[in-house]
C-alpha cells in the first residue's frame, strides 16, 4: 500500500510590521499566511528490505536474549549524555553494564 501526500502548506511571517489590538495595550502580532509547497511525498507501508532484514535480525536477537533470561536495557546518562547499556534478568536485575562501543556487537550476536 502506497500513501501519496499532496501539497502542503506552512505559516510564515508576512511582513516585518507588527499589527497592534487597539486598547488592549497588548504586544505586537505578527500576521502569518500559509506558503504553498509543490514536493509529493511517497509513504510505503512497509520499511526497505534492507531496513526489515536489520529490524528482522535485531528482533531475533531479543528473543534470544529472553531464552537465556536476559534483555538489554538502555537509557541515557543525565549527566554524560551517553547511552548506557546494561544487560538485566528479566526480573530487571542487572547482571553487568556493556561499554556503549562494545553494544553494537552485542546487539549483532556477541557473547554476553
Amino acid at each position: 500500500m502506497t500513501i501519496g501526500l499532496g501539497p502542503t502548506g506552512y505559516l510564515q511571517p508576512t511582513s516585518p510590521s507588527p499589527r497592534f489590538v487597539a486598547g488592549t495595550g497588548a504586544a505586537p502580532v505578527e500576521t502569518t499566511a500559509a506558503v504553498e509547497k509543490t514536493d509529493r511525498v511517497e509513504l510505503t507501508s512497509s520499511p526497505p528490505a534492507e531496513v526489515q532484514r536489520q529490524v528482522d535480525a535485531a528482533y531475533q536477537r531479543s528473543l534470544d536474549l529472553a531464552s537465556e533470561n536476559r534483555e538489554l536495557h538502555f537509557e541515557r546518562d543525565p549527566e554524560s549524555g551517553r547511552i548506557l547499556v546494561m544487560v538485566r534478568d528479566l526480573e530487571g536485575n542487572l547482571i553487568r553494564s556493556i561499554p556503549h562501543q562494545d553494544m553494537l556487537k552485542v546487539i549483532a550476536g556477541a557473547e554476553l
